[in-house]
């Protein structure tokens, strides 16, 4: 039996090891990932329904995403390593920029650039459940013993 695809789109990012350096672990992203606004709205073009984030509200949060290279033109010398740890460009008109021709240059998300800061903030979310159980549990076998004793209790000193 042949099974048959209709279509398959792949996605690769270089990731090799032997290609970086300085590595290090990734500090918390629960608190950035709980200050995305996953929203809905019409596309000002059809009327047709889109969801997911607003370009501006994400940079704000992630200037790294952002899709626009405007440190590569900035006259504040700004580098995207600059903007990687959360500098802002004093040059660039951030919020609405233009092109050299005066015309709109509008952001765009690369959706799969969140998945290591998505992945982070599961694995905390992760710790912070299994603390938590732990702690049910304690809370749970004192209960126990408690309900025990005070059964114990109750039946030698009835109300």
């Amino acid at each position: 039996r042949v099974l048959f695809r209709s279509s398959e789109i792949q996605y690769k990012t270089t990731s090799d090891r032997r290609l970086k350096q300085n590595i290090t672990h990734m500090p918390s992203m629960l608190e950035k990932i709980k200050q995305l606004k996953p929203c809905v709205w019409n596309w000002k073009v059809d009327n047709y329904y889109g969801d997911g984030f607003i370009a501006q509200e994400v940079y704000n949060i992630f200037p790294q995403l952002r899709g626009m290279n405007c440190y590569e033109k900035c006259k504040c010398g700004m580098t995207f390593n600059d903007m990687f740890i959360g500098k802002e460009c004093k040059c660039c008109d951030v919020e609405s920029p233009i092109q050299e021709n005066g015309s709109p240059m509008y952001y765009s998300l690369d959706y799969g650039k969140f998945t290591p800061y998505i992945v982070k903030a599961v694995q905390e979310q992760q710790e912070i459940i299994e603390t938590e159980k732990l702690k049910v549990s304690v809370l749970e076998t004192k209960v126990s013993i408690l309900e025990t004793q005070l059964t114990a209790l109750l039946a030698k000193y009835p109300i």
